[in-house]
């Protein structure tokens, strides 16, 4: 009887060993974004009544394990306010897919004329394995657990802020 304890210790610790170790093999995706440099380029869209935008040029990386599914957004903070921009139209993507290891590039453009901060925001998702999978259907009934899984939600990648005074600098 007084090596109850003992034994209840040594399970509880096995069980956080064996969840933690697997929790670190899932594959999951992480997405790096870099701005690269102004293209030096302007872009109007046919309906824009803002004039030419300039346009920078953005890496994003998949360093992860997994494909994963992205995004992307503008967010531009001008004193309290923020506002989210999201580009679909000509050649600049909106989404698109990548695998582990691959890096692709994209245009940004940037509103003209205001000193506004922006930021680059690329959200990813990827799909659960089968392992994750199980796990997340054992946790139906605990949903706490369910946001400990990899691959539970989104995940997001911020650039460094910038300011769009800089934006039409030459390189």
């Amino acid at each position: 009887m007084k090596y109850v304890a003992f034994i209840g210790l040594g399970l509880v610790l096995l069980l956080t060993i064996c969840g933690v170790v697997l929790w670190a093999n899932m594959p999951t995706a992480r997405l790096t974004v870099h701005l690269v440099r102004p293209t030096g380029t302007n872009f109007a869209f046919a309906t824009s009544i803002d004039g030419a935008m300039p346009v920078w040029e953005c890496a994003i990386t998949n360093c992860g394990r997994a494909p994963a599914l992205w995004s992307t957004e503008l967010v531009i903070t001008n004193g309290f306010q923020v506002t989210h921009q999201r580009w679909h139209r000509g050649d600049f993507p909106m989404m698109g897919t990548l695998v582990p290891g691959a890096w692709t590039n994209i245009g940004l453009p940037l509103p003209l004329g205001s000193n506004s901060g922006w930021n680059a925001v690329v959200t990813c998702s990827s799909s659960r394995g089968r392992v994750e999978r199980k796990l997340f259907d054992l946790f139906k009934p605990v949903p706490t657990l369910r946001r400990l899984l990899p691959n539970y939600g989104p995940r997001v990648s911020y650039t460094a802020p910038h300011s769009t005074n800089n934006v039409t600098t030459d390189h």
